[in-house]
């Protein structure tokens, strides 16, 4: 039977510890060099490849939307000079009370949601692939859909959300004694 060293306490609960533990028998926290290293949630089980399918497909999101943000906002004026050349175009939408420089606003918000919605897919890409702040994650995946949320990415996007929540457990937790 192992002495205990008397020295040795859990620092979670408190309980007891021997040298040779390397997590707590009353609470289960790591200890030693494994706690260092890695704290995370749940029991120790084999990770799922969730967290890698959600870095792939946010990035690939992420460069797409802006790409295609960033081209509309700076080639807007491209964009409706096309329209110049399509019969009655312009009369459909003065008639709906709207001028060119409506369109050009409308031109630009568009790209700028856009591109906003790739911005958090980067986001989410970026603190997925480091296994931090799940919660900031989660939430920019589901902002980065519910902006594009009328194109059928949107749903793909909240996919997404939804394999972040299920990868919860594979995020590190930043937790302080």
């Amino acid at each position: 039977m192992e002495d205990k060293d008397s020295s040795n306490f859990c620092s979670n609960c408190g309980a007891p510890m021997r040298d040779s533990d390397t997590f707590c028998s009353s609470c289960g926290t790591t200890v030693g060099k494994s706690a260092a290293s890695t704290q995370q949630y749940g029991n120790s089980k084999p990770k799922s490849k969730r967290l890698t399918i959600v870095v792939v497909l946010a990035a690939i999101w992420a460069l797409i939307a802006l790409a295609i943000g960033l081209y509309i906002i700076l080639s807007t004026d491209a964009l409706l000079a096309q329209f110049d050349s399509t019969p009655n175009f312009w009369d459909i939408w003065y008639d709906a009370g709207f001028t060119r420089g409506d369109m050009y606003g409308i031109f630009q918000m568009m790209g700028a949601i856009i591109a906003a919605s790739g911005a958090l897919a980067a986001l989410t890409a970026i603190l997925s692939a480091v296994k931090r702040f799940y919660i900031l994650a989660l939430i920019a995946c589901i902002l980065s859909s519910l902006l594009v949320i009328t194109a059928l990415i949107g749903i793909v996007g909240l996919i997404v959300a939804y394999l972040i929540y299920k990868a919860k457990d594979e995020f590190i937790v930043n937790k302080t004694v």
